[in-house]
């Protein structure tokens, strides 16, 4: 079991939100019961908890995911795929 939190600001105009939500909705879809997806925005306080301080943060079984890997869907799938594997 995958568990993903995607942290973002709302705000659709920043190219890294789109381009996250694009990838977290694709994964959803992709391995849907594995992956346990949660939703928060920055100024929340899970995102507190987690040290969010950017527009956009995705972390996967609690470590962050780098931004070139949750701004690509084949990078995503690759990472998550090998967490599953091991």
């Amino acid at each position: 079991m995958l568990e993903m939190f995607f942290f973002h600001s709302g705000n659709p105009v920043l190219v890294s939100y789109r381009k996250v939500t694009d990838v977290v909705e694709a994964m959803q879809e992709k391995f849907g019961d594995q992956l346990d997806l949660k939703i928060y925005k920055t100024d929340s306080e899970m995102a507190r908890a987690f040290g969010c301080r950017g527009s956009t943060a995705v972390f996967v079984n609690r470590k962050m995911v780098a931004p070139e890997v949750a701004t690509s869907k084949e990078k995503m799938e690759n990472y998550l795929n090998e967490i599953l594997s091991s």
